[in-house]
């Protein structure tokens, strides 16, 4: 049975509209990241600075760095669906809980970068966080189509301290009838 939070927000998805933005955004080949809210961003101290022309945010705890390590998340969304506002909060929880920088990548999308330039992008800032932080000081995150890429980095850049995967898409090849069976919604 799903929880009573699970049963509000399906029931409050289609009121709002939001099941048909995502649809909507992605016909029109747009699905742009959003930016943290400005509360959060003061609280948390997220900034953003630019990498071959893409956003890079980095969230700091609310209280003080206390660790060397640096948790470099990728963010999820089917390589189309750009960051989402409601990421960042997890972020910063993460940041507070464990005392350490979150670098969050806004990585390059379809149509505008192919899956060559996203793997290149990623790389390229990858290793650039190594040289600034340190591999040994990087735990390399990222969740679903994010930890796809986290997983690719790990393998072909410089090793980091540890390896932290949340719920990978790591069968791209989409090979299982049974599964295309199930699936009838155009965005799950």
């Amino acid at each position: 049975m799903s929880s009573f939070r699970n049963r509000i927000a399906i029931r409050a998805i289609p009121m709002l509209g939001a099941d048909k933005l995502m649809p909507r955004a992605l016909a029109a080949g747009k699905a742009p990241s959003q930016a943290p809210g400005k509360r959060l961003a003061r609280r948390n101290r997220i900034t953003a600075s630019e990498f071959n022309g893409r956003d890079v945010w980095k969230i700091l705890p609310k209280k003080a760095v206390t660790s060397k390590t640096v948790l470099y998340h990728i963010h999820g969304g089917g390589f189309v669906v750009g960051m989402a506002r409601a990421f960042y909060p997890a972020y910063a929880r993460l940041a507070d809980l464990t005392g350490c920088r979150v670098i969050a990548p806004d990585y390059p999308l379809p149509p505008q970068s192919t899956g060559t330039g996203i793997r290149t992008w990623s790389r390229a800032h990858y290793d650039q966080a190594c040289e600034t932080y340190g591999a040994d000081n990087i735990v390399l995150s990222g969740d679903s189509a994010g930890a796809n890429l986290a997983l690719m980095l790990s393998q072909t850049a410089q090793t980091p301290a540890r390896l932290l995967l949340w719920s990978p898409w790591a069968d791209l090849t989409h090979f299982d009838a049974a599964q295309d069976a199930i699936i009838t919604e155009p965005l799950i």
